[in-house]
């Protein structure tokens, strides 16, 4: 008789490998659904039987995932239904879409306007995030073309602009979107939707404005270069300066524009009063105005300009940091006040030091590049 106890049960010796191996196919196919299939993904996230945070880094379900997951300041309902929106736009072959979380919500908040319901969805192109999800906004929201730019709308979240994608998804003009800020005549609009597609939707108001009045891809090449923000909120202003540089091409050809800008948006800040403290005490606006400049005069005030800001400290630029949490000092007696106060601004830093010769302002009014 054999002795068993030489005898290996069936299959024991086998056991530690199956399992090994039954774990990494286990986790190969979780990482396969986790990509193709997105539906039972998402359910899994929404009924809390998947984590986001145990999705790899790079999932395209962990942003989605977060948001439906996470705390909501809608009701449940408006929670419930965000995620029968995801479960509707579920493809196969467009999961990547799912990258653009905060986008789709904002694509969500919209629903009173879809011209198709989202389900019928099927995605044309999925070569990437980008170009799958211009492709759903342009399903739900657009009847007519709307420029690709436009997309920029829904990934900056900009109400304004998502309802000027709407506005022209239904064929109307851009003339007459919603809360149009910047001036557009019937030639400005039409060039405004013919701006490149990588432009931001700012960018296209600016070449639509620019290209109408005759300029050419050198001067808005410098004009999108430049700080514009400030100066195109007056649309009058901004107007007759685009005017005035096109009846000025040689600053565009010489690389001027940007300079011009600056010094502009400068001229045009407010003025910061400081008290005999050196703290601020108000604010003093200041028209710039550009009649009767030329292209001579207008440099010749901007070599000033940048002249001064080279070798001299300017109040045009303010810096200021917190104080630290300690009372100011104040004393009278015998006709003398004593005052010991934080200085928390770059202006009240030089002014101390002109009053009072001190180390601190001579120091930082001996600075090149404070």
């Amino acid at each position: 008789m054999k002795n068993s106890c030489l005898i290996p049960k069936k299959n024991t010796w086998s056991l530690e490998a199956l399992s090994l191996k039954t774990l990494i196919v286990m986790s190969s196919r979780l990482k396969k659904a986790d990509l193709t299939k997105p539906r039972k993904t998402l359910e899994a996230l929404f009924r809390k039987k998947l984590k986001p945070e145990n999705l790899e880094e790079n999932s395209p379900y962990k942003a989605v995932g977060q948001l439906i997951r996470g705390d909501w300041q809608r009701t449940r309902h408006e929670k419930k239904a965000f995620y029968h929106f995801l479960d509707n736009i579920a493809r196969r072959k467009g999961y990547e879409i799912y990258r653009e979380a905060e986008a789709l919500l904002a694509v969500f908040g919209q629903a009173s306007q879809w011209l198709r319901l989202p389900k019928g969805w099927m995605p044309t192109q999925t070569e990437d995030t980008q170009t799958v999800f211009s492709d759903l906004v342009h399903y739900l929201f657009a009847q007519y073309e709307v420029p690709q730019f436009m997309d920029n709308a829904w990934h900056k979240g900009n109400v304004v602009h998502i309802d000027w994608f709407i506005h022209l998804g239904k064929g109307q003009n851009i003339r007459t979107a919603p809360n149009m800020y910047a001036h557009l005549t019937k030639k400005m609009a039409h060039h405004f939707l013919q701006a490149p597609a990588d432009y931001t939707i700012e960018e296209a108001l600016t070449y639509g404005q620019v290209t109408a009045l005759g300029g050419d891809d050198l001067l808005i090449k410098q004009l999108l270069n430049s700080p514009l923000l400030g100066i195109c909120q007056d649309q009058g202003f901004w107007l007759s300066l685009l005017q005035f540089f096109l009846n000025n091409k040689e600053l565009a050809q010489d690389n001027h524009i940007k300079n011009i800008v600056e010094f502009i948006n400068i001229k045009r800040m407010t003025d910061v009063v400081v008290d005999d403290y050196g703290q601020l005490t108000g604010k003093v606006g200041r028209p710039y105005l550009l009649k009767q400049k030329t292209a001579v005069s207008m440099m010749r005030e901007v070599r000033v300009w940048q002249q001064k800001m080279a070798n001299s400290y300017s109040y045009d630029q303010l810096t200021t940091w917190a104080p630290v949490k300690v009372n100011n000092f104040l004393k009278k007696g015998n006709g003398i006040t004593y005052r010991i106060m934080q200085l928390t601004n770059n202006f009240a830093l030089l002014r101390e030091g002109e009053k009072n010769e001190t180390l601190c302002g001579q120091l930082y009014a001996s600075m090149p590049n404070r």
